[in-house]
């Protein structure tokens, strides 16, 4: 029983901040089945103007908070997809959501990782 309990207590705090991460034919069936979907594009407001999704929204990570959020996202339980430049501010954008409340975000990761079309400018 105590290697159980240190067991879990040695994995609780990597359970609490795994982030659930999307590929891209995830990504496009949750489009296609959720008309609910807020898709976030993480990034600063110049690489957004070079190149987007279109149904995505502009909240830079460094950015998100409380205000913002609720702005862009109706409600804590909205599905919530998240994506940057290399994957790493998805990763620090999804954190900081989850410790916002939100319970239904998935990591696309990079940009790059869409081979779908691109939008330019604003």
């Amino acid at each position: 029983m105590k290697r159980f309990l240190m067991l879990f207590l040695f994995i609780l705090p990597w359970a609490l901040t795994a982030q659930a991460k999307i590929d891209e034919a995830g990504f496009k069936a949750l489009l296609a089945a959720d008309k609910s979907v807020v898709v976030l594009d993480v990034r600063t407001a110049e690489e957004w103007v070079a190149g987007h999704l279109g149904m995505a929204k502009l909240l830079p990570y460094d950015t998100i908070n409380a205000t913002t959020a609720a702005k862009s996202i109706p409600s804590k339980t909205t599905p919530i997809v998240v994506y940057c430049r290399s994957g790493n501010r998805s990763g620090i954008a999804s954190q900081t959501l989850k410790q916002l409340g939100y319970t239904n975000i998935r990591d696309f990761g990079a940009l790059s990782n869409w081979k779908g079309p691109i939008v330019t400018g604003k």
